[in-house]
């Protein structure tokens, strides 16, 4: 992950202010605010309870935000050419470009296995697009095998059930077997980290 996305997933699900992760990552913090803007409209994720404070303060105060004007100014100029371009290389029939920029676009959402982006995507474009299609073969792979042998299917395996257990109505079924699955590998964790090596 570079260090613009690294950043802006700090910020909004880590609590990292701009001035924390300027200094972490050696930008400015104007440069860190534009990435998160430029990351919210492009997502259509709407502003965070702590950018809304510094925007009541700056009013109360009677400051005007002119910086923070710039920055939406920009990140929506940014946003605006991101559609422009996109648009030219779909006409061009450059689709190779176009799928790098999905890549790059999901990348978060994938690494982050943040399941409700599908629908977001549905909704948005009005196409069905599954980036967790792999996601979802290997879930399914360890159930038709009936066990959990690796530590990356113990991972899988627990956020389907967090995923599964957050959606209404939940399948009480699959999440039976999920977590017996789970609960067997645990124990087999545990015997072997309990056995010493011969």
């Amino acid at each position: 992950m570079d260090i613009k996305k690294q950043a802006v997933y700090e910020y909004l699900t880590q609590g990292f202010t701009y001035r924390q992760l300027a200094s972490k990552y050696g930008v400015s913090r104007s440069t860190i605010n534009t990435w998160v803007l430029v990351h919210q409209g492009i997502h259509d994720l709407p502003r965070s309870k702590r950018q809304n404070s510094y925007d009541f303060q700056q009013m109360k105060q009677g400051k005007k935000s002119t910086q923070k004007q710039v920055a939406i100014s920009d990140a929506e100029q940014k946003i605006a050419l991101l559609k422009k371009q996109t648009e030219e290389n779909f006409q061009k029939g450059r689709l190779s470009k176009l799928k790098q920029w999905f890549r790059d676009l999901t990348e978060m959402q994938v690494e982050c296995i943040d399941l409700k982006f599908n629908q977001y995507l549905k909704d948005k474009t009005n196409y069905d697009v599954d980036i967790f299609q792999s996601y979802f073969q290997r879930v399914d792979k360890v159930i038709e095998k009936g066990k959990i042998t690796t530590d990356n299917q113990f991972y899988d395996i627990n956020i389907m059930i967090d995923q599964l257990c957050q959606t209404k109505p939940g399948d009480k079924e699959k999440i039976e077997i999920l977590n017996k699955l789970v609960g067997d590998y645990e124990q087999r964790k545990s015997r072997q980290t309990r056995q010493p090596n011969a």
